[in-house]
Protein backbone atom coordinates (compact mmCIF):
# COMPACT_ATOMS: atom_id res chain seq x y z
CA UNK A 1 0.00 0.00 0.00
CA UNK A 2 1.65 3.45 -1.07
CA UNK A 3 -0.02 5.41 2.26
CA UNK A 4 2.22 2.89 4.23
CA UNK A 5 5.49 3.56 2.00
CA UNK A 6 4.83 7.07 2.08
CA UNK A 7 4.63 6.59 5.77
CA UNK A 8 7.42 4.53 6.35
CA UNK A 9 9.40 7.13 4.14
CA UNK A 10 8.71 10.26 6.90
CA UNK A 11 9.63 8.26 9.58
CA UNK A 12 12.84 6.87 8.15
CA UNK A 13 13.62 10.65 6.48
CA UNK A 14 13.01 11.85 10.50
CA UNK A 15 15.13 9.47 12.43
CA UNK A 16 17.67 10.21 10.04
CA UNK A 17 17.18 13.64 10.10
CA UNK A 18 17.31 13.18 13.91
CA UNK A 19 20.15 11.35 13.78
CA UNK A 20 21.97 13.86 11.93
CA UNK A 21 20.85 17.05 13.96
CA UNK A 22 22.18 14.89 16.88
CA UNK A 23 25.65 14.35 14.91
CA UNK A 24 25.75 18.11 14.30
CA UNK A 25 25.14 18.65 17.89
CA UNK A 26 28.00 16.33 19.39
CA UNK A 27 30.58 17.87 16.62
CA UNK A 28 29.66 21.85 17.92
CA UNK A 29 30.34 20.33 21.07
CA UNK A 30 33.85 18.90 20.14
CA UNK A 31 34.82 21.95 18.49
CA UNK A 32 34.19 24.26 21.87
CA UNK A 33 35.86 22.22 24.13
CA UNK A 34 38.37 23.81 25.93
CA UNK A 35 42.22 24.10 25.14
CA UNK A 36 42.59 22.38 28.24
CA UNK A 37 42.38 18.73 27.06
CA UNK A 38 44.94 19.63 24.31
CA UNK A 39 48.33 18.29 24.56
CA UNK A 40 50.75 21.15 23.66
CA UNK A 41 53.75 20.75 20.80
CA UNK A 42 56.39 20.33 23.60
CA UNK A 43 54.08 17.87 25.69
CA UNK A 44 53.48 15.47 22.29
CA UNK A 45 57.30 15.86 21.21
CA UNK A 46 58.47 14.81 24.56
CA UNK A 47 55.54 12.13 24.40
CA UNK A 48 57.28 10.88 21.31
CA UNK A 49 60.41 10.57 22.36
CA UNK A 50 59.60 8.59 25.89
CA UNK A 51 58.01 6.03 23.47
CA UNK A 52 60.89 5.86 21.04
CA UNK A 53 64.01 5.78 24.33
CA UNK A 54 61.39 2.77 25.47
CA UNK A 55 60.96 0.82 22.48
CA UNK A 56 57.64 1.19 21.97
CA UNK A 57 57.07 2.40 18.70
CA UNK A 58 60.43 2.57 16.08
CA UNK A 59 60.88 6.52 14.24
CA UNK A 60 63.62 7.49 12.66
CA UNK A 61 64.11 11.52 13.28
CA UNK A 62 64.44 13.97 9.97
CA UNK A 63 67.27 15.69 9.74
CA UNK A 64 65.38 19.20 9.66
CA UNK A 65 64.20 18.32 13.33
CA UNK A 66 60.71 18.56 12.15
CA UNK A 67 59.26 15.42 11.74
CA UNK A 68 59.71 11.46 12.04
CA UNK A 69 59.71 8.82 9.80
CA UNK A 70 58.44 4.83 10.62
CA UNK A 71 60.56 2.91 9.31
CA UNK A 72 57.65 1.51 6.55
CA UNK A 73 57.69 5.42 5.22
CA UNK A 74 61.56 5.55 5.09
CA UNK A 75 61.13 2.35 3.07
CA UNK A 76 59.06 3.80 0.67
CA UNK A 77 60.96 7.23 0.87
CA UNK A 78 64.13 5.23 -0.65
CA UNK A 79 62.44 3.21 -3.09
CA UNK A 80 61.17 5.96 -4.37
CA UNK A 81 64.42 8.08 -4.38
CA UNK A 82 65.76 4.88 -6.12
CA UNK A 83 62.56 5.12 -8.97
CA UNK A 84 63.63 8.81 -9.60
CA UNK A 85 67.37 7.78 -9.99
CA UNK A 86 66.23 5.27 -12.58
CA UNK A 87 66.95 1.83 -9.98
CA UNK A 88 70.41 3.36 -8.95
CA UNK A 89 71.54 5.91 -6.33
CA UNK A 90 74.37 6.22 -4.26
CA UNK A 91 73.92 5.37 -0.86
CA UNK A 92 75.84 8.68 0.62
CA UNK A 93 73.13 10.95 -1.53
CA UNK A 94 70.50 9.20 0.12
CA UNK A 95 70.39 11.23 3.50
CA UNK A 96 69.84 14.60 1.46
CA UNK A 97 67.20 13.34 -0.91
CA UNK A 98 65.43 11.74 2.35
CA UNK A 99 66.07 13.72 5.42
CA UNK A 100 67.13 11.15 7.44
CA UNK A 101 70.50 10.59 8.68
CA UNK A 102 72.99 8.37 6.88
CA UNK A 103 73.00 5.53 9.58
CA UNK A 104 69.60 5.12 9.46
CA UNK A 105 69.52 5.07 5.76
CA UNK A 106 72.09 2.22 5.45
CA UNK A 107 70.83 0.16 7.63
CA UNK A 108 66.79 0.61 5.66
CA UNK A 109 68.69 -0.05 2.76
CA UNK A 110 70.30 -3.47 4.10
CA UNK A 111 66.45 -4.68 5.16
CA UNK A 112 65.44 -3.34 1.33
CA UNK A 113 67.85 -5.53 -0.11
CA UNK A 114 67.14 -8.80 2.08
CA UNK A 115 63.34 -8.72 1.26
Amino acid sequence: DSQGLLETNRAFFKFTMDAIRELQKQLQEAQQVSNLRKISERNCIDLVQKLIASDQVKLFHTTSGKEYLTPDQLDCEIRDALDAAGGRVSITDLPNEIGVSLEHCEARAEQLRKK
